[in-house]
């Protein structure tokens, strides 16, 4: 809702008010997620407001994928890194006995039936379709995109939802009112 605010009004006031909502938001659920995402939402917003922005934005999709391959990195090496085990609520760990307990099939095609509950879009995608599925959906992402013309705060929400969409599964909820946005933009 606060990254709705600032993209409709795009002032200061908005912004404060933002960064108000961010603060309750995490006063009252103590999740971190949402604040994360809004501050990844404040910077890249910065960094995409000036020129080129066509290059900033293929270079921080590519960015993206690097971070979502360090992600899956860090959660097949989980017990290397019991801190931000700690600080990505065990998402790592649970990311790992995901990987781990996927048969090929499952990983191809989706239908995964077991027991472990992800809280990340990406692998939620992967959980019910498969890879063949989640390279696609890359493939949309990058390339069918690629002679839009976003404008800068666009831009900046679209990679925020990619990046949150690794800790959340926001991306494939369509009660949520950001997912709607998000898919809106890309398709």
């Amino acid at each position: 809702f606060s990254m709705f605010l600032f993209l409709l009004n795009k002032n200061k006031k908005a912004l404060f008010f933002s960064l108000l909502i961010m603060i309750f938001t995490f006063f009252f659920t103590r999740s971190r997620t949402p604040f994360y995402a809004f501050l990844i939402f404040v910077l890249l917003y910065i960094f995409f407001k000036g020129r080129n922005l066509k290059l900033k934005r293929m270079g921080t999709l590519y960015m993206f994928v690097l971070f979502f391959m360090l992600y899956i990195f860090l959660s097949i090496n989980f017990q290397a890194f019991p801190n931000l085990n700690v600080l990505t609520s065990w998402r790592l760990q649970f990311t790992n006995e995901f990987i781990f307990d996927l048969s090929s099939r499952e990983f191809l095609l989706g239908g995964y039936e077991g027991r472990i509950t992800l809280d990340n879009s990406f692998l939620s995608f992967l959980k019910n379709f498969g890879i063949l599925f989640l390279l696609q959906l890359f493939f949309v992402i990058f390339f069918s995109n690629k002679n839009k013309q976003f404008d800068y705060r666009e831009s900046a929400f679209l990679i925020t939802m990619l990046i949150f969409g690794i800790f959340e599964s926001v991306l494939v909820s369509p009660g949520i009112p950001v997912s709607i946005l998000f898919w809106y933009l890309i398709l």
